[in-house]
């Protein structure tokens, strides 16, 4: 019998898998291997690729931003090659408006952003809100928490806060007192 409640994997770094009965997404998670962070284990990566359990019902690959920590454009191509009706949504560039998409099982708002640690390598980045089998997930993925604070719509931050059922933030939210509205 299944639960109503969707299932939730921490796989490493930024990845999660949200799945329930119908259908999975997967945030961040298909990525290279980079120093310091950690990596995907290969039986894990070998799983999604071939949609082995628990990943059979992978429908959409979603990316905060491409940082190859985030995000593997060859992995990525090859899961789509093998795999070519799953979704993938990538983050927006120049939007300065959230973006909102309805798949089957779940609505997706990407929040425009700028990255935590940003030093002049500018890359698309976008916060998260997935709303998924009855679920509100918040994904900050590498966001700057003062950024979002500033910038984030206020009528999306009147539609989910108190709402949200889990929330996955850069640790660095922990440590700066802007970060702490996502995480009480």
């Amino acid at each position: 019998m299944y639960s109503d409640l969707p299932s939730v994997y921490y796989l490493a770094n930024a990845e999660i898998y949200v799945t329930d009965h119908h259908s999975g997404i997967l945030i961040d998670g298909l990525l290279e291997h980079y120093d310091g962070f950690d990596s995907l284990p290969k039986s894990i990566e070998t799983a999604i690729m071939e949609k082995q359990p628990p990943f059979e019902r992978l429908t959409t690959l979603i990316f905060t931003h491409t940082h190859i920590d985030h995000y593997s454009p060859g992995k990525v191509s090859a899961f789509l090659q093998r795999s070519p009706q799953t979704g993938c949504i990538l983050p927006v560039f120049s939007s300065s408006t959230e973006l909102e998409h309805h798949f089957t099982s779940a609505v997706l708002i990407q929040i425009p952003s700028r990255h935590l640690l940003d030093k002049g390598i500018i890359v698309p980045h976008t916060a998260l809100i997935l709303k998924y089998a009855g679920q509100i997930f918040f994904f900050s993925g590498d966001s700057d928490p003062v950024y979002l604070n500033r910038n984030i719509p206020q009528n999306i931050l009147s539609a989910c806060c108190g709402q949200v059922s889990m929330a996955f933030v850069n640790p660095f939210f922990f440590s700066l007192t802007s970060g702490h509205r996502y995480i009480s």
